[in-house]
């Protein structure tokens, strides 16, 4: 099963089938077309993802990983990082 994904400068903009892929642990989408993160909610195996240069807005797919260690959002249209945050106890 697919643990490593490098696609930097690629024309890649869908990630839906990274959905069927939760051992993912290594994703370089560096200036791709990448805007939705929604598949990865899939992949909480997540350590390290480089979405440097893409037009992501939105990071909360990435909350499901638990074992996220390096994150790149330079030069993305985040603004909120509160996804990344643990949840608080209820």
């Amino acid at each position: 099963l697919l643990a490593s994904l490098t696609a930097r400068g690629t024309h890649v903009e869908d990630l839906s089938p990274l959905a069927r892929c939760p051992l993912l642990a290594f994703l370089d989408l560096q200036y791709t077309h990448v805007e939705d993160l929604s598949p990865l909610a899939s992949c909480p195996l997540l350590r390290r993802v480089d979405l440097r240069g893409t037009a992501v807005a939105d990071i909360s797919p990435l909350s499901a990983s638990h074992t996220l260690q390096v994150l790149d959002l330079s030069l993305t249209h985040v603004e909120d990082l509160s996804p990344l945050l643990p949840s608080s106890p209820s």
